[in-house]
């Protein structure tokens, strides 16, 4: 199976045309008709010569043309079109004319979405770069032919799947580390969490609040959060704790940090509204504050905080 990105027109201006008509479009009108009808790849190399082309520039027309009329329905065609990768096959193997004297095969359609029809765009950099290719058809050879089939078929690389598991097994590799933390430098680490997130400190850290440590401020927003942080924590030890927040009225999110949950307490959603509060309530337990560590680059300060 071959991988081939298509330019359809300066532009992509015929992408709307080849995706109402499920076709893909050659415009080569310039060469006589009958060398592509009869597939006369070495003639139209030298129909370009004699009109002025470097033989390197001929070569790479004839090719272009001999891929469009001999690819068949197991090869990919991919384009473009605003932001987001098309894909489709070729579908029968009559090559037709249309009356602008361009060349066109019937595909079974552009789509946008993967074999499980499931949404891939958009697609990492190293494919989107091939819509800069000067000519019109380009076979994709590299190592971004299987990416693409993967995102065509809806399969993880093997190389995203072994991330992963690194990923879980540096959360597992966190969590002790986390609970080995000093009650200060856990706070110290939660603060830092909400400070990489874009959202702000209001007063001191551990400072005079009552039932909360601290309070945070999305400064995009202006909407005010709670944050309660503690070492071990029940079920019961967080109601009494909410039934103290009342007394806040601007917060949007009443957040419950614990790195030692008691049974009762991690069984519970991780984000719900209590019917009788105007606040959402979110629950970080040792597997969220692992994660948030990784995903805000704060691995090296557990580093420097453990022994």
């Amino acid at each position: 199976m071959a991988i081939y990105y298509v330019k359809l027109g300066k532009g992509g201006g015929y992408f709307q045309e080849a995706e109402s008509q499920s076709i893909i479009i050659l415009d080569y009108r310039n060469v006589p008709p009958a060398l592509i009808k009869e597939r006369k790849w070495e003639e139209i190399k030298g129909w370009y010569i004699v009109n002025g082309a470097t033989q390197g520039a001929a070569t790479s027309h004839s090719n272009q043309i001999a891929a469009f009329c001999e690819s068949d329905e197991k090869d990919l065609w991919i384009t473009f079109s605003g932001n987001q990768m098309y894909w489709t096959r070729i579908n029968g193997k009559t090559l037709f004319d249309d009356v602008q004297g361009r060349k066109t095969r019937s595909c079974i359609g552009w789509k946008s979405v993967n074999l499980q029809n499931q949404n891939y765009n958009p697609v990492p950099g190293s494919i989107e770069m091939v819509r800069g290719f000067r000519g019109t058809i380009c076979r994709i050879k590299d190592y971004r032919h299987q990416l693409i089939e993967n995102i065509i078929e809806g399969n993880t690389s093997q190389e995203l799947i072994a991330l992963k598991e690194a990923k879980k097994a540096l959360i597992q590799r966190i969590k002790p580390l986390i609970l080995q933390l000093h009650w200060r430098d856990f706070e110290i680490l939660i603060d830092l969490i909400f400070r990489q997130s874009g959202l702000f400190r209001s007063g001191e850290l551990g400072g005079s609040l009552k039932t909360i440590d601290f309070q945070v401020s999305n400064p995009i927003t202006d909407d005010f959060s709670a944050v309660q942080v503690k070492s071990m924590a029940s079920k019961a030890d967080f109601e009494s704790d909410l039934d103290q927040m009342d007394e806040f009225e601007k917060i949007k999110t009443f957040f419950y940090i614990v790195h030692q949950p008691k049974s009762d307490l991690k069984v519970m959603n991780l984000r719900f509204k209590p019917d009788d509060k105007h606040f959402t309530v979110e629950f970080w337990f040792e597997d969220q504050i692992a994660e948030k560590v990784i995903r805000l680059g704060l691995v090296d300060w557990i580093i420097e905080k453990s022994v």
